[in-house]
């Protein structure tokens, strides 16, 4: 027990080290073959049943043709027989006994594959039907119409002869064909209690897999996404991640907590320093409180600004592009934060860094919620506007319209110019809306994020308006006039 215990250890460190990418092929390759592995037993099984079927059907379909014809040979040799027939009649008699003679040959005893009483049945239709032709030649060639109806009654009890072994034969057939079909279903029986037990091997290894998805991926990204809404809110002494693997969720987690161990020594740097100065300078007190003031708004931005440059360099070198690409995205809207304190910028800006900010938000929610931005006119984007208007109203939507969804999120930005030349910005979305009539947009406030009570307040010094429309169930929209 020990040693398997071992062996699922050094099995566990091992799959903590495969790559995402090769964890997903590995999953889905798995549940694929399964998938593949049933499909072709039911499809061996579903050819298998056809093939017998068509082989039973076809041995009645040769005994049927036969009785049919011989049965149609003797009705045709009646009217054939009588002396006011026609040279029809006579035509009619000839082409039927060569379709009988044709449904004969189908008929032939095959000793490799008939059953031994069949054989002999056919065998016995065999020589029957050369002696029964044999005689219907000497009945053609007769003159004497006495002689010909002794010759005639012959014939018909002959006849009588070889339809009772047709008969027999197809009693014969159906009865093995009856003890085909009884084996043929409990073999179905087996076959479908096999293909059953696949499927339930398929799926509780489906579901094995699932779980050591979310054990190895889920799991950790979960304690990643939960660290970094608690480093976003100030809270930096929360736990450590757990550095598990060397895959792409451990190296991030290893460079999160070294994030997080810098930024709690400059933090704890930054207040040592500040206590000292404090001490040796009581005078210069205010003056003090207000650059530390100062600095403590500035200093944690651009540490994690830089120290997300240095995570996203680490994931290129490490071959890992969507968490590249995201952390990039990340460090684009910090250095839009601390590039510019300019309250105004050209429309290009914000939506360059509303696109950022969506990105985020679409590897957040798993795709659950896309910006839609119409096509325009792109001279519109030289056109000043407010600082992190867009960005603020995208955030009120996926907030608080898109709270219950779980996919099929839609956020749609409209720009355009009015007939005087205004600059027209319309941003709606599909989420849950409010009741105008209960509901007050309250301002809020994070770094240098603003309510939208704000954003109204601010276009009003640049005579702009702003207007908001929302219906329960109908989604809300925002329109803005520059």
């Amino acid at each position: 027990m020990k040693h398997y215990k071992e062996i699922s250890r050094k099995l566990y460190r091992f799959w903590s080290d495969v790559p995402i990418r090769y964890k997903l092929t590995v999953v889905l390759g798995v549940l694929l073959g399964f998938m593949w592995v049933i499909v072709f037993l039911n499809v061996i099984q579903l050819q298998r049943l056809t093939r017998e079927s068509e082989e039973i059907m076809g041995q009645y379909e040769e005994i049927t043709n036969f009785i049919n014809a011989f049965s149609a040979e003797n009705i045709y040799m009646d009217a054939y027989m009588r002396p006011s027939h026609t040279e029809a009649d006579e035509r009619t008699y000839f082409e039927s006994t060569d379709t009988t003679d044709r449904c004969l040959t189908q008929l032939s005893p095959d000793i490799r594959q008939d059953l031994h009483e069949e054989y002999m049945l056919k065998r016995a239709i065999k020589n029957a039907m050369i002696r029964y032709r044999q005689d219907r030649s000497a009945f053609i060639a007769l003159t004497d119409y006495q002689e010909k109806i002794r010759s005639f009654l012959l014939l018909q009890r002959q006849g009588i002869y070889i339809n009772q072994y047709s008969l027999e034969l197809l009693q014969s057939r159906m009865e093995a064909g009856e003890q085909h079909w009884d084996r043929t279903a409990a073999d179905n029986q087996r076959k479908i209690r096999l293909i059953f037990g696949n499927m339930l091997l398929a799926t509780v290894i489906t579901i094995l897999c699932l779980l050591l998805l979310i054990r190895t991926i889920l799991n950790p990204l979960r304690n990643v996404s939960a660290a970094a809404d608690a480093i976003s809110s100030g809270n930096y002494s929360h736990p450590p991640l757990t550095e598990s693997g060397n895959d792409e969720i451990g190296r991030t987690a290893r460079s999160f907590n070294y994030m997080q161990t810098q930024i709690k020594k400059t933090i704890l740097a930054m207040e040592r320093e500040a206590e000292m100065e404090k001490e040796n300078a009581r005078i210069q007190k205010a003056l003090q409180e207000s650059r530390y003031a100062e600095l403590q708004s500035q200093i944690d931005p651009h540490f994690l600004f830089n120290t997300l440059n240095a995570i996203a360099a680490l994931a290129h070198e490490e071959n890992a592009p969507i968490t590249e690409d995201l952390i990039d995205r990340l460090a684009k809207i910090f250095r839009y934060s601390l590039e510019s304190y300019e309250k105004q910028v050209t429309l290009g800006q914000e939506l360059q860094y509303l696109g950022d900010y969506m990105e985020l938000m679409d590897a957040r929610y798993a795709g659950r919620i896309t910006l839609v931005i119409e096509p325009f006119d792109e001279r519109l984007k030289e056109r000043v506007i407010p600082k992190f208007i867009l960005q603020t109203i995208a955030e009120n939507s996926i907030i608080h319209g898109f709270r219950d969804i779980s996919e099929g999120g839609e956020i749609l930005l409209h720009i355009s110019a009015d007939a005087d030349d205004r600059l027209r910005i319309v941003m709606s979305d599909n989420g849950c809306g409010f009741d105008q009539t209960q509901s007050n947009v309250s301002e809020t406030k994070e770094h240098h994020s603003v309510g939208l009570d704000n954003i109204r307040e601010r276009l009003g010094y640049l005579g702009g308006t702003m207007e908001i429309q929302s219906a329960v169930g109908q989604g809300t929209r925002v329109s803005i006039i520059i």
